[in-house]
């Protein structure tokens, strides 16, 4: 064999060894791109049918319709103008001003007060009273408004029973006192009963406190007013 034919066939060898090498990472880059590939569309398949996606959809939907209604996504200030209305309000808070102590909200705990009402001290005076929400209720039959309010002490149910009947009119009847929050939802179901011709959501309950609201929502299908909405509104 002579030394050209010899180098020629190493060559040859070497070119040969050297393809299968490139064949063989070629291989395995496209098996790397595939499981990445596959990796991360199962990622993109994973977020796309994932719970939080969907709710996020909704969400990009809800505030999508939202804004383009504008300021007609809610309906609660049309309910409050609508005579038809069935108006059910809490007390503390709602028809009576959170204004306890000389510069705070409250100043007595519930031991105190507890105390207090023993004692036959009546806080349900005329300088709690809301003036705009008196107005408002001027305007209205009475005789279709209704207060639920929670008490913790029996001495309460005449102190807040004389206050909505002195200063806004509303009748002694038509006034629920509860031990206990939840119970506020069960009140309401029976004067939603009382008018069988109403929608749910033609029946308003007012309050303060965002937890009672939800309560009430979930189980009685009832429009919920927080207090803030009479902000604004021109009565």
């Amino acid at each position: 064999m002579g030394v050209c034919s010899f180098k020629r066939r190493c060559y040859a060898q070497y070119d040969y060894q050297e393809l299968i090498s490139y064949e063989k990472l070629n291989r395995r880059l496209r098996r790397i791109a595939c499981a990445c590939t596959g990796g991360f569309l199962f990622y993109i398949f994973r977020i796309l049918f994932s719970q939080n996606f969907f709710l996020f959809l909704k969400c990009f939907y809800d505030i999508n319709i939202q804004t383009e209604r504008g300021v007609q996504m809610s309906k609660i200030k049309d309910l409050l103008m609508d005579k038809d209305t069935i108006m059910v309000f809490d007390i503390d808070g709602v028809l009576a001003s959170m204004e306890w102590g000389e510069y705070n909200h409250f100043e007595l705990y519930d031991e105190e007060w507890f105390k207090a009402c023993e004692d036959g001290f009546n806080s349900y005076q005329e300088e709690r009273v809301v003036k705009k929400i008196q107005r408002y209720l001027k305007g209205r039959d009475t005789s279709r408004v209704y207060v639920i309010s929670k008490i913790g002490h029996p001495n309460e149910a005449s102190f807040k029973k004389d206050f909505c009947e002195i200063y806004y009119d509303i009748p002694r009847d038509n006034v629920f006192l509860v031990w206990d929050e939840k119970e506020k939802a069960d009140i309401l179901i029976k004067i939603r009963n009382k008018y069988p011709e109403l929608e749910s959501y033609q029946i308003a309950m007012v309050e303060d406190t965002v937890r009672t609201l939800t309560d009430i929502m979930e189980k009685t299908g009832c429009a919920t007013v927080h207090i803030s909405s009479f902000i604004d509104l021109e009565v």
